[in-house]
């Protein structure tokens, strides 16, 4: 017996936009990836649940080795893939999350030696903006880890709250915004789709309301003027946004939402 298609797209994002383990048997037909993208904000829930939970039994740790593991575990669910488009928005380099995944995730071994070396140098290629942009990201989010493995107080769930949030706006990117041809993600997210990912992430929030809702407010908004700018940027001076900018605005919204709510809990 098939299981659902919600299952199935749930189950095709989590095999395509991360490096976290399944059965192959769960992997769903590639071509539904656009519609399986209304599910971006669990794919965040779990996502950031996992890098809350490391970040609760790492206490033994020392801090700043915490700190690194975390940047790995949150590689592995999904960071990985952001960071990756980050860094090729920065270079100007085209591609596309569905072909990159497909490269990075595939299981049948590449037989002929020019396809191999042309799958690395597109899986590794990166220019010198693209390192700068990468490392400047990653330090940032190391420092956060720190910051607040060292005052607990201040909320780890933000790192739940900010994995979520950062989908819903990279889903908000993909629907809103005009795309260059062949527009594959967004001409295949309707508005009935961005409305179920818009009620997925507020269901999943809610909880989070009572922990600190001010700064729950202030760090979406903040993270939603900045992915604002930066796509507004690019659809001036480029006409239309290319996939690797969606997993871009994902990866700054969700630094900037952090960011924002650690000013508010530290200095509100």
């Amino acid at each position: 017996m098939k299981a659902p298609n919600w299952l199935r797209d749930i189950a095709l994002l989590l095999s395509r936009l991360t490096y976290l383990p399944l059965p192959k048997k769960w992997r769903s037909d590639p071509s539904r990836l656009p519609r399986a993208l209304r599910f971006l904000p669990l794919l965040g829930a779990v996502s950031g649940g996992i890098v809350y939970g490391c970040m609760r039994l790492f206490v033994v740790m020392p801090r700043t080795g915490a700190a690194a593991v975390l940047i790995g575990v949150e590689l592995l669910c999904g960071g990985a893939f952001l960071l990756r488009d980050l860094m090729r928005t920065a270079d100007g380099r085209g591609g596309s999350i569905g072909d990159a995944a497909q490269d990075m995730l595939s299981d049948e071994p590449i037989l002929d030696n020019d396809t191999e070396l042309t799958v690395k140098q597109r899986r590794f290629d990166v220019g010198r903006a693209g390192l700068v942009w990468g490392l400047v990201r990653t330090l940032a989010l190391y420092l956060i880890y720190l910051y607040l493995l060292r005052h607990p107080e201040y909320g780890q769930v933000a790192v739940i709250a900010a994995a979520v949030s950062s989908r819903l706006l990279m889903c908000w990117t993909i629907y809103h915004y005009p795309a260059f041809p062949p527009a594959t993600l967004h001409r295949g997210l309707s508005g009935r789709d961005f409305g179920l990912s818009c009620l997925l992430a507020l269901i999943l929030l809610c909880p989070l309301f009572p922990v600190s809702a001010m700064s729950l407010l202030v760090g979406f908004l903040v993270a939603l003027m900045g992915v604002y700018l930066f796509a507004s940027y690019r659809i001036r001076f480029h006409i239309a946004l290319d996939e690797p900018c969606y997993g871009a605005a994902a990866a700054w919204a969700e630094l900037l939402f952090l960011l924002a709510w650690l000013a508010v809990v530290r200095w509100l």
